[in-house]
């Protein structure tokens, strides 16, 4: 079908109110003969379809009517009924209103119904001589009950206007644009006009360009589905929205009348050519109201909002109604607006407003594309770079600052992106476009990563930032950053508790510390703890439970359910600490005294092993699999796990709490301890068989460890920040478990998954026994990994007995470990299974033949595969090249010889990689998904380079 566009309609409705009905009559030209023509029409009857004056044969099915006719003109008689709720047109028998967007105007005439097609309007209408008749042209002439309005420019079918009412009036000349006031009471109203005469002054001059029309009327409108409705030419404003009894209620009415107002020239003189780019019109309507009505806090608060949901691009397609009414989201006002912010501070205020003028300038219809190049030409910046991924990729950009003497450490966590970064520093903001994974700064001072929380991006901070340093906006962007931490579980409650109690005290940022607080008190500040805790808030204004309600659900977006969930998880991992943090306050100030230390070092160990016991018995249960005799039910450990996390909570008052009856809990915590490292050793051994359930228990009594280690880092990193001590060290990630789980799940393992969870799991029964080492309080952890003498290794610098154990296992001696060598990077990730087993031959780029073969051994010999994980490709193949040399290098003195290459499905080089004992984290490149095959490269140099092994290469023969 030849695609066809509207040149222009003529519209005649002839409403009747009493009935309920209309009856209409629409001449559509068109763009060009096509051998049949599609038109958006919906709850419409068709009486006659004309094409070029001749009766033309129709089709009417799901929203769509279809006329079979090759003709420049067409013309449609039809009627249709008007209704009581705000979906094309609609009334209460008095009056008569219309409602076109996002996709109402198929319900008044047959349409093209999308905003890519413009063109003009010519509207008549019927109504009682006594009544006004409000469209976007002015009336053209009235001739008894008919009025007719002056052709528009074009405009697209989602702004057509039409009223209808006995309206009162005022009227006010604004420079060349008369603007009129029309509602059945004007009564109350003066506030609203007045806004009205500010803001389109104020769009006027900061736009260098008049709005469509050369008037503009405002219809206080009883009934209306949003607070407003941008028609252009003829703006609907909700009339029980605009009497205002308090200054938060003449904010309200004056942001809304400024929006409203901005979309006479973002979405009048420019609009989008498709649903795609909505929030060109919105996002630029909301930031023109707060460029006219300035409020940085209640900005920033909006921005963090769009922050909080965001999970879908900003440039989506959209097809359907309900897909169409989906993009009228948070995200096309607040997130557009929170970019168009990023792209002012970033170009600098003279330069945005420049190129925002070349852009309105265009009129028609836009696209993302145009604002791009429009600014891109006006400042020679590449915008379309910055600007594009936050447009069209969900997620929010997080950028960790840290300091290293005098430099400022700026590091992107996650996705690596390019973006603006302002930083606020005692000499004032610097600006850097950040395009690296880590980028320094030097600085003198203090730093806070986003001055005027103009950038689009989240926070976290590695040292205290002053407050005195800071305005409102940024005191919002502080905390707000410092709750996303906290929630998303990156962050520290006690921190974030720490940052309020600053906040409160300095009497900063409280309209948006008290509705946090309040979060925090409905999840954790249950029973007894609501007292203390709402004297402590008490500078803080509280909300109501439905305010909270409220504030919940536009959170939960379209997934309640999932964040319900997210605050049961949120109260279950944070309750310990927030107790722990509310004893605190009414306990002494000062540090830990020696024995509440000893003893909190004793409380944690045995609140770990229970968690770990608690984490083996539920998985078991929850797996199917027989617990062992001697292990406690899962209720009993929770019980008793309850009973010692209330031990721990109270030494946050700074006194020794440990009950008589902890020597005894001790003693049956080491006896479960013992049973169950026995349990993994005698399980490991059993990989090699045919056992199903041997591999699922060896994951979970690794996992048993993992959550233990969890649970002591929680209990000790919550004790340092409550007595100022240094935050512990993280312990490794619990991947492992996660993935032989999944892996593992129903069918037995192949006989190289066998070997790599042995690699991985090596340590289970070890780990297992050492704990039990250590509740005992037992000086023997380094027999516990099968050390009998730990000086040799203590000799090479290695006085871990975890690296020592891991080098033991894999048959080295102390004397052939190269100091500082760690091991425990080879029990990072296991294998992929779909590796070939066969030895292949392969021509190398440079024509030469090598036999490879699949490493039968996943630990290479105790010298295993260096971020295999990293490759990022699950159809990745990874063979091992014979040294052909060798060609050794050293790096940090661990010995390195290249044999390791990584190629994808049709033989690309997706990596190439040393074999090596091991090397630290610090000793590789920053970002090692872009660049540790060309580090290793480089290192390597000849025999890579001989091979032609570079990135991208092809290796024939698979």
């Amino acid at each position: 079908m030849v695609a066809v566009s509207p040149r222009y309609y003529r519209l005649s409705l002839e409403p009747d109110l009493a009935a309920r009905r209309f009856a209409g009559r629409v001449v559509i030209g068109l763009s060009g003969p096509a051998d049949a023509v599609e038109l958006d029409c919906v709850d419409l009857d068709i009486l006659s379809v004309e094409a070029d004056g001749v009766l033309a044969p129709w089709t009417l099915a799901d929203g769509r009517l279809t006329v079979r006719a090759r003709a420049a003109e067409l013309v449609i008689a039809y009627a249709g009924p008007i209704g009581e709720t705000p979906r094309g047109l609609y009334s209460d028998g008095d009056w008569l209103l219309s409602q076109m967007q996002p996709t109402h105007a198929r319900r008044v005439f047959p349409c093209f119904d999308d905003p890519a097609h413009r063109c003009p309007f010519e509207l008549s209408v019927t109504a009682a001589p006594n009544q006004t008749v409000v469209s976007n042209a002015a009336i053209g002439g009235r001739d008894g009950e008919r009025a007719s309005f002056e052709p528009t420019p074009p405009l697209p079918t989602n702004l057509l206007a039409l009223a209808i009412g006995r309206f009162q009036a005022h009227t006010a000349q604004v420079g060349e644009i008369a603007l009129t006031l029309h509602g059945l009471d004007l009564t109350g109203l003066d506030f609203a006009f007045g806004t009205a005469r500010s803001a389109l002054t104020f769009h006027q001059g900061w736009l260098g360009l008049p709005p469509p029309f050369a008037k503009l009327d405002l219809v206080a409108a009883p009934r209306l589905e949003a607070a407003g409705m941008e028609n252009i030419g003829a703006v609907f404003l909700r009339e029980g929205d605009l009497r205002p009894t308090d200054e938060r209620q003449r904010r309200d009415i004056a942001e809304l009348v400024a929006h409203e107002l901005a979309h006479q020239w973002f979405g009048g003189l420019v609009s989008p050519a498709g649903w795609r780019d909505l929030w060109l019109n919105e996002g630029f309507a909301t930031w023109m109201a707060a460029k006219a009505v300035p409020n940085e806090p209640a900005r920033v608060r909006a921005t963090r909002a769009a922050m909080a949901l965001d999970a879908r691009p900003l440039r989506r397609d959209a097809v359907t109604e309900a897909e169409i009414a989906e993009r009228f989201d948070i995200a096309a006002y607040r997130k557009g607006a929170a970019l168009l912010t990023l792209l002012e501070a970033w170009l600098g205020e003279d330069v945005f407003q420049a190129g925002v003028r070349r852009y309105v300038a265009k009129s028609g219809t836009v696209t993302a594309d145009d604002l791009w190049a429009a600014l891109e030409a006006q400042s020679g910046q590449p915008v379309a770079l910055v600007a594009a991924p936050l447009a069209e990729r969900a997620g929010v950009p997080t950028l960790r600052f840290s300091r290293d003497g005098d430099d400022l450490v700026i590091r992107q966590i996650g996705e690596s992106r390019v973006m603006p970064v302002f930083v606020k520093t005692t000499a004032g903001v610097q600006t850097l476009l950040l395009n690296t994974v880590e980028a320094r700064l030097p600085i003198e001072g203090w730093a806070f990563g986003n001055a005027g929380a103009k950038g689009y991006y989240r926070c976290r901070h590695d040292f205290e930032v002053p407050l005195d340093g800071l305005d409102e906006a940024e005191i919002v962007a502080l905390q707000e950053d410092a709750w996303d931490a906290t929630w998303s579980g990156e962050g520290d409650l006690i921190a974030y508790l720490t940052l309020a109690d600053r906040l409160l005290t300095a009497g900063r940022g409280l309209d948006t510390l008290g509705p946090r607080l309040d979060e925090l008190g409905e999840l954790l500040a249950s029973g007894p703890r609501r007292e203390p805790f709402d004297a402590w808030r008490a500078a803080a204004p509280a909300g109501s439970p439905a305010e909270l309600e409220a504030r919940w659900a536009e959170q939960a977006g379209e997934d309640g359910a999932s964040r319900a969930a997210d605050r049961a998880a949120f109260r279950g991992t944070q309750q310990g600490r927030f107790d722990a943090w509310l004893l605190r306050q009414s306990a002494p100030l000062g540090p830990a005294i020696e024995a509440l230390r000893a003893e909190h070092a004793t409380i944690n160990a045995l609140a770990a092993a229970l968690h770990g016991a608690l984490y083996l018995r539920s998985a078991l249960d929850a797996e199917g699999l027989a617990a062992p005799p001697w292990m406690q039910a899962a209720a009993d450990l929770r019980g008793v796990l309850a009973a010692v996390e209330r031990v721990a909570a109270q030494q946050a008052r700074g006194q020794p709490a440990a009950p008589p009856s902890l020597t005894d809990l001790l003693r049956r915590m080491e006896d479960d301890l013992t049973a169950s490292a026995a349990m993994a050793d005698t399980l490991l051994g059993k990989l090699a068989g045919a056992d199903p359930a041997a591999p699922r228990l060896v994951a979970l009594l690794a996992g048993r460890e993992a959550a233990a280690r969890a649970r002591e880092y929680e209990g000790s990193r919550t004790f340092a920040a409550l007595f100022g001590e240094p935050a512990p060290a993280p312990p490794p990630d619990a991947e492992l478990v996660r993935t032989w789980l999944d892996r593992t799940a129903g069918r037995p393992l192949w006989r190289n998954e066998r070997l790599a969870l042995r690699n991985d799991a090596a340590l289970a029964g070890a780990d297992l026994w050492a704990r039990a080492a250590r509740l005992a309080g037992k000086d023997s952890l380094w027999a516990a990994y099968g050390v009998s003498d730990p000086g040799p290794w203590l000799a090479r610098g290695i006085g871990d007995p975890v690296a020592a154990g891991s080098w033991v296992l894999r048959g080295f001696k102390a004397s052939q470990v190269v100091e500082g060598a760690d091991p425990r990077a080879l029990r990072a990730a296991p294998l992929a299974p779909a590796n070939p087993v066969k030895p292949l031959g392969l021509t190398m780029p440079d024509g030469s033949f090598v036999k490879a073969e699949y490493p039968q051994d996943p630990a290479l010999r105790a010298q295993g595969l260096m971020h295999r994980d990293r490759v990022g490709r699950d159809e990745a193949m990874l063979f091992e090249l014979p040294d052909s040399g060798p060609h050794p290098f050293f790096m940090r003195g661990v010995r390195v010889a290249l044999d390791i290459l990584w190629l994808d499905a049709e033989g690309r080089v997706l990596h190439v990689e040393a074999q090596a004992p091991a090397w630290s984290e610090e000793a590789l490149p920053g970002n090692l998904s872009l660049a540790v095959g060309r580090w290793v490269l480089e290192l390597a140099g000849g025999e890579a380079a001989r091979r032609g092994l570079s990135l991208g290469a092809k290796v024939e023969g698979l």
